[in-house]
């Protein structure tokens, strides 16, 4: 394996990615620089917008859009309700 290389696997090859990388969509912690970032370096960059307007899930989408390249990303809106 080269060190410049992608890590070629089942997985990267199933997702298209060249590593073996997945940010986690975690809420308002998952921004979408770093799912950009990760999204650019060849992973699966994961954006999340629980708690936010279809608005502000918009806004977010377009900005990591923006950031990315052509790379596969994923988004994860939270279903169901608050009660559990």
């Amino acid at each position: 394996m080269d060190a410049d290389g992608p890590i070629v696997t089942p997985f990267t090859r199933l997702l298209g990615i060249r590593h073996p990388i997945v940010s986690a969509p975690m809420g308002r912690a998952s921004r979408p620089e770093l799912a950009a970032a990760v999204t650019n370096a060849g992973g699966l960059g994961g954006l999340g917008f629980s708690w936010d307007s279809p608005q502000r899930i918009e806004e977010l989408v377009g900005a990591m859009r923006r950031l990315t390249n052509d790379g596969p990303r994923q988004l994860r809106p939270r279903m169901g309700s608050n009660e559990l």
